[in-house]
């Protein structure tokens, strides 16, 4: 599975996937004349009817946004999920040595019923009990500290999963809720969109294309270690 043939098979299997899906556009693609005022022609899309335009904005938005963003989503949830079922083991595991170690440290005071409440003596190879005792707690230590590092980790691995998902919905529900709003209320939409609006919506989604290189690089460190 993880060899580089199948990763070349894979690539290219998704850019044909995806030039196949695209390439009505260049085929109802045009240009007409934009006068009085420059550019003198403009690109658009002449389809064949406004029923094929519809459907096509529907597929669009189906096909590219509720479908990645679902598998998106139910992607990170189950690693989450995953990795938020490993926090709730390491806890417990450092609640029970952190018991162990309060029940089991010093020597406690027991009560006699006839004497009343005394201190047990030391018995011989104590020293060697305690030493023994002193390594182990000095491991157990090391393996807390090394707990927590994961744990701290693993929940920056659920925060950034987190922005990941935003930031695809942030980025993209905007220009398909535009086209699928043009597509059937064009007249509408263009008094609504037109100028710094549907410039902003386009701005968006060009800045999905930049937008997880930085939330990797600010959020995970090893990934900033890699360069």
């Amino acid at each position: 599975w993880q060899t580089r043939s199948h990763a070349c098979r894979v690539i290219v299997g998704t850019w044909a996937l995806a030039a196949l899906l695209m390439l009505p556009y260049a085929v109802y693609s045009t240009t007409r004349p934009a006068a009085p005022r420059p550019p003198p022609a403009q690109c658009t899309h002449h389809w064949p009817s406004e029923r094929v335009r519809q459907v096509w904005y529907v597929l669009l938005l189906l096909v590219l946004f509720f479908i990645p963003g679902g598998v998106m989503t139910v992607a990170s949830g189950l690693i989450s999920r995953e990795l938020y079922r490993g926090i709730r083991f390491e806890l417990d595991v450092k609640r029970d040595v952190a018991a162990q170690h309060g029940t089991g440290g010093d020597p406690a005071p027991t009560c006699d019923e006839g004497d009343g409440c005394y201190l047990q003596l030391s018995r011989p190879g104590a020293a060697l009990e305690l030493r023994a005792l002193g390594a182990a707690a000095q491991q157990d230590g090391a393996r807390i500290n090394s707990s927590g590092a994961q744990l701290a980790a693993k929940r920056r691995v659920i925060r950034m999963l987190v922005v990941i998902v935003a930031m695809f919905f942030l980025c993209w529900l905007p220009i398909f809720a535009a086209n699928t709003w043009r597509a059937f209320a064009p007249r509408a939409a263009q008094r609504a969109l037109s100028g710094t609006p549907i410039a902003f919506i386009h701005l968006l989604s060009y800045t999905s294309a930049c937008a997880n290189p930085l939330i990797y690089c600010f959020m995970n460190r090893r990934f900033r270690k890699a360069f």
